[in-house]
């Protein structure tokens, strides 16, 4: 799989010490969703890497391989509109943490269709990414995988990296005088 130049700017100078391979996930029958696996076996425990706001999946190239050679199935995705995946036009498609989140439930869905996985997830996201992987396992709360000692939860672990504070909120500068200084009061009276 080719590279763009800025995601081979960023290997120039690291040698990964488990190997690796670059694919592609076609989300939804349609984008193009590129992925980096590593120590791919269904016998391994999975995990997802998940990026935060211009970033891609090199972002954890210092901690794919590491986890890898601990036992672990590596994935790490480019998020729709980052690093080597389609950059999809708004008019087509919304870019949101739900949309995001739905990548995400769906890519693991697929990954467990096509390695049989039998233990459950472990996601891993910085900055926007952590929201993503809190959202993701909260939608895959109530699938189960299949181990060999009974069912487990799909997702049982969650690591959160710089984690975002939510992409809702505003800057009081952003409104008028008048509006933010309302505002200000009414937060102040409700929550203190």
């Amino acid at each position: 799989l080719p590279l763009t130049p800025l995601v081979a700017s960023q290997l120039s100078t690291y040698k990964y010490s488990i190997p690796y391979e670059d694919r592609v996930f076609l989300w939804k029958n349609k984008y193009k969703v590129v992925y980096r696996v590593l120590n791919e076996n269904k016998n391994n425990r999975p995990c997802l890497f998940i990026h935060g706001f211009g970033a891609n999946r090199l972002h954890f190239r210092d901690n794919l391989p590491v986890v890898a050679e601990h036992g672990y199935s590596v994935y790490a995705l480019d998020l729709i509109g980052f690093g080597d995946s389609d950059k999809v036009s708004p008019d087509e498609i919304v870019y949101s943490l739900d949309m995001w989140k739905d990548l995400a439930v769906d890519f693991t869905k697929e990954m467990d269709r096509m390695n049989g996985f039998r233990d459950s997830w472990v996601l891993l996201g910085n900055s926007i990414g952590s929201l993503i992987c809190l959202m993701a396992a909260k939608e895959l709360k109530d699938l189960t995988a299949s181990a060999s000692d009974g069912p487990v939860p799909k997702v049982d672990a969650i690591v959160m990296y710089n984690c975002a504070g939510g992409l809702t909120s505003f800057r009081y500068s952003e409104l008028p005088w008048y509006v933010g200084a309302l505002l200000f009061v009414v937060k102040g009276l409700v929550f203190n």
